[in-house]
């Protein structure tokens, strides 16, 4: 005699509810946040900040730029700063970078609010010091040429 046991897989529905967490205390927010939304596993993920934080990735944080990344702010809102990453012009896909990145850079960051877009690689045989592009370093005292381990990233002065 044979027995053959078949077993029907179970789908968990998850299911989510939006909680306003400044007119209710039982709200499952993580800190700083206004507006979250809860999941059915116990998770929650924030959808707006205050308290002077910014959202990212479902999560107050206090700096953006501490993260490597830019603020945006929506103008006439209270609570409204969000982290987006920074974006960057390649000059090895886009010759247009020659007219925003700094002279020997060959990847820039660009809608910073420097009045120059940093670099952060330099051509070939160029040091990166300061978001600028040099021949060397021996120009700055006490600074001397050194390679990053990721060479994609290019020589820079340290």
């Amino acid at each position: 005699t044979t027995t053959t046991t078949t077993t029907t897989p179970t789908t968990t529905t998850l299911w989510v509810s939006q909680c306003d967490a400044l007119f209710d205390p039982s709200c499952n927010c993580s800190s700083n946040c206004v507006y979250c939304d809860n999941y059915s596993n116990s998770t929650s993920l924030c959808t707006l900040c205050g308290s002077y934080t910014a959202l990212w990735q479902g999560a107050c944080v206090a700096s953006c730029q501490a993260l490597g990344l830019q603020a945006s702010v929506t103008p006439n809102t209270q609570f409204s700063t969000t982290c987006s990453p920074i974006p960057v012009c390649n000059g090895a896909a886009d010759s247009s970078c020659s007219t925003i990145c700094p002279t020997d850079c060959l990847v820039c960051q660009i809608g910073t609010t420097n009045a120059t877009s940093p670099c952060t690689v330099c051509t070939h045989s160029q040091y990166l010091f300061g978001g600028l592009c040099y021949p060397g370093c021996n120009t700055f005292r006490g600074h001397t040429t050194q390679v990053q381990t990721n060479t994609t990233s290019g020589w820079y002065c340290a």
